[in-house]
């Protein structure tokens, strides 16, 4: 958690009344930065690239998902640059939520050591791993204003694997995990979120009726082939509740040729997608 910031929940609200739900991952490659900006070591160039992809994009963003991983293997320069990017952020646009993506979870002292580390301090949120349960998570969950977003369905094709596993409830895991997450035993200062997948509408609807307040991370639009609209109305439960929710796109916007117009057009998508639902709805209530 950042200190001086606004804590997650009042940017996360911010970004939701003014109905801004684009995600944009900051995933560098080194080889797909352009060549005018390949100056100095491997780590520079990513570090400017993303900045070009920020300012680019500014205007429609309400959140950057910097992907540990990707800046991990640039080597220690490369952690250098995503700290250095994490505060550039803040000084520069200072509404936009960045969500750390590490997916991070351990037991005791290492977990200790994760939340208390410079990329989570520079973080507004985090997406960790829940599945060795609340206590581990605790050194997250009782930094009161950092959002955490728990895995719950994830995106790839082997999700099911473990997550659909039936318990002795008669509930799937994944669905088990919503709830656990939406408790207050987890939620007791009202800053969890759930990561739910674009490429499972279907549970993405099942786990907003378990856990309707939960502000939701879906990643998997585009090159992962997760339907825009499905997962909008999945997340609305078509059109019945407000979309709380963040859908992320990484490689489709900072690779494009022009990462502003590509943030712009899939923001206009998801609010041409809303506008939809909600009249969709009034046509609805207007018969009966």
């Amino acid at each position: 958690m950042v200190t001086g910031r606004p804590t997650f929940q009042e940017l996360w609200a911010e970004a939701m009344k003014q109905g801004r739900h684009l995600c944009v991952g900051l995933d560098p490659e080194p080889d797909k930065v352009p060549e005018r900006l390949r100056v100095g070591n491997q780590a520079n160039w990513v570090l400017e690239h993303m900045r070009e992809v920020v300012i680019a994009t500014a205007g429609v963003t309400a959140a950057y998902k910097p992907n540990f991983g990707f800046w991990e293997a640039l080597g220690s320069a490369g952690l250098q640059a995503l700290l250095k990017l994490e505060a550039w952020i803040h000084a520069n646009e200072p509404d936009a939520i960045v969500i750390l993506d590490g997916k991070r979870n351990d037991i005791g002292k290492t977990t200790e050591k994760y939340a208390s580390s410079p990329f989570t301090r520079h973080a507004d949120a985090v997406t960790v791993n829940g599945y060795l349960g609340a206590e581990a998570l605790k050194a997250y969950l009782e930094q009161a204003g950092l959002g955490v977003f728990v895995l719950c369905r994830t995106s790839n094709p082997g999700a099911r694997e473990i997550q659909d596993l039936v318990l002795q409830n008669g509930q799937p895991l994944y669905l088990e995990v919503a709830s656990h997450v939406a408790s207050p035993a987890w939620n007791e200062r009202g800053n969890c979120g759930l990561v739910a997948g674009a490429t499972y509408p279907d549970d993405i609807r099942k786990i907003r009726l378990v856990a309707p307040n939960l502000p939701q991370l879906i990643p998997g639009i585009g090159k992962q082939g997760g339907d825009l609209e499905a997962a909008i109305r999945a997340a609305t439960l078509d059109g019945e509740i407000p979309l709380n929710a963040v859908i992320n796109s990484s490689s489709g916007i900072i690779f494009s040729p022009d990462p502003g117009k590509a943030a712009f057009d899939l923001d206009r998508q998801i609010r041409t997608i809303l506008a939809k639902l909600r009249q969709e709805r009034q046509e609805k209530e207007a018969k009966q």
